[in-house]
């Protein structure tokens, strides 16, 4: 069995967009776990901000991807005006995505280094990235529906085959 040809970058956004999501809907899963299993906790919390950087490096590539998908997008009033909020969205994402990534990771290092002084701020600490993971996810939830209302309600497709490039010449463009 063969792999399908893979899409012009134009076109692999809908692919990418997927990994994203499911890290940042998933991510706070192994957070909530190692809340509650002291035992195996930094175990846990290396893997859940493992699946955060994952999901950060998704991100990014999806908002480039998705500036090329945008460019030949058709181009009617409302799907310039969808794109616009589901492109804010998107960056936000990656942005939140990035910051918390980044605190995430310099909260593991401070705490495997300054060992067992710490531990009266371990379980507040891990509760507010617990929340702020749930918010991230919350935020990409919401930019993968407003990219979802692109394409079930406005009919925008990424292009996939053989006319890789183009957009099919029945749409609108009222530029």
């Amino acid at each position: 069995m063969l792999l399908p040809p893979l899409p012009p970058w134009d076109g692999a956004h809908p692919i990418i967009v997927h990994f994203p999501i499911a890290l940042a809907l998933l991510g706070p899963i192994p957070t909530l776990v190692g809340l509650f299993d002291r035992k195996r906790r930094w175990s846990w919390l290396v893997g859940s901000w493992l699946m955060l950087g994952t999901a950060t490096v998704f991100a990014i590539v999806a908002v480039m991807s998705g500036g090329a998908a945008e460019e030949i997008a058709p181009r009617t009033a409302m799907i310039r005006a969808a794109i616009h909020e589901h492109e804010d969205l998107g960056e936000d994402a990656r942005t939140l995505l990035i910051v918390l990534g980044v605190l995430f990771g310099v909260g593991l290092l401070f705490a495997r280094y300054t060992g067992a002084r710490l531990k009266a701020f371990a379980l507040p600490a891990i509760v507010v990235v617990l929340l702020a993971q749930c918010g991230a996810a919350l935020l990409i939830a919401n930019t993968g529906h407003e990219g979802g209302k692109l394409v079930h309600e406005l009919g925008v497709r990424a292009p996939m085959g053989r006319n890789a490039g183009e957009y099919p010449a029945d749409h609108d463009d009222d530029d």
